[in-house]
């Protein structure tokens, strides 16, 4: 049975680019940002992911002139901060058919390829989301809105430790 394409659609390949175009995390400021100066630190592993932190201030420093005496006091400045794990993932998936219909000659675009940058992308525009977030979506890392409080008096704990109080 003949389906009556054309000559010229039968003969003919369409021209198309095979680079994709990311239409999804071009908008994502803070993670631009991020990974344009480097500041994205990989951990290695472990239960938690801990952050030592310096603080509080040192209780004995003071303006001072000529002999002045300095209370002497051991002071702790030394602490850390601890988080949880986050997971983000995505699915990609093959079906049979479209391996064989996707392939050799034929294929014009890679479709494992296409889904994997897309996956991609998704999961990067959800980080990118996340990381503007107060961190109170069910296992999604805390963001800037949870880590800087409109009220830095008010309870609550960021990385283990009382806002309200430090």
């Amino acid at each position: 049975m003949a389906v009556n394409i054309s000559e010229l659609v039968t003969s003919t390949l369409r021209k198309r680019n095979n680079m994709f175009a990311d239409n999804i995390t071009d908008d994502i400021a803070l993670l631009s940002y991020l990974k344009r100066g480097n500041r994205i630190v990989k951990v290695g592993g472990g239960r938690t992911i801990t952050e030592s932190l310096i603080y509080p201030e040192n209780g004995t420093a003071k303006w001072y002139r000529d002999m002045e005496t300095f209370t002497i006091a051991a002071e702790e400045v030394l602490d850390a901060a601890e988080y949880d794990w986050s997971q983000l993932g995505a699915f990609i998936y093959l079906t049979g058919r479209e391996k064989i219909m996707n392939r050799s000659t034929e294929e014009a675009i890679d479709l494992v390829r296409a889904r994997l940058e897309a996956a991609q992308a998704t999961l990067a525009n959800m980080t990118g989301a996340a990381m503007y977030s107060d961190g109170t979506t069910a296992n999604e890392l805390a963001g800037l809105q949870h880590l800087v409080q409109d009220d830095p008096t008010a309870p609550g704990t960021v990385g283990g430790i009382a806002q309200d109080t430090y």
